[in-house]
């Protein structure tokens, strides 16, 4: 095993069709236990994206860059948005970046270990990606969900997240 872990994404696409929803699952849980981590403690991410993040063989996660993390109510970091990331369509419009923009970007990282493809075709969404074939429906509306434009239509909570996805993680390790 790598030092840290290996790239989120080189690990996914190793995974078998019948394990990538379940190891999806778990590793969208544990981004979300990080983020609510960091929201408890007043701070948001604000840019997250598989790029940041590593795997370890247990499909424990590792965050590279906090760098452009902030406090809640907190202007964006000055060089926020220049990276390779799709913000959250509220941040996009100018609102302070918040947790539901970080549970926006989790949901990226999701679609995309779901679906193999990110789930925007350009930097500035203006409707929610299409379902992603071959996934159960409860994975997908969660997905989905937290991708919504509104804000106000995404969960309430990163805990909320983390807790439906303990609760589909639980299932079965294939499905």
């Amino acid at each position: 095993e790598a030092p840290l872990g290996y790239p989120l994404l080189d690990a996914g696409l190793s995974w078998s069709p019948e394990e990538r929803e379940w190891c999806a699952r778990r590793v969208a849980r544990r981004l979300a236990e990080a983020l609510g981590y960091l929201h408890e403690r007043g701070l948001v991410l604000c840019e997250l994206s598989a790029s940041k993040v590593l795997l370890t063989a247990e499909l424990d996660v590792r965050l590279t860059d906090l760098s452009r993390m902030i406090g809640l109510n907190d202007p964006p970091h000055p060089l926020m948005g220049d990276a390779s990331v799709v913000l959250a369509p509220e941040v996009l419009a100018g609102e302070v970046p918040g947790p539901l923009g970080d549970q926006f970007m989790l949901g990226q990282i999701l679609y995309e270990l779901l679906a193999g493809i990110p789930p925007f075709d350009s930097f500035t969404p203006e409707s929610p990606p299409p379902p992603i074939p071959g996934v159960s429906p409860l994975l997908n509306e969660l997905t989905l969900r937290m991708l919504e434009i509104d804000p106000a239509d995404r969960f309430s909570s990163i805990f909320a997240v983390a807790r439906l996805l303990g609760e589909l993680g639980a299932l079965t390790r294939s499905g």
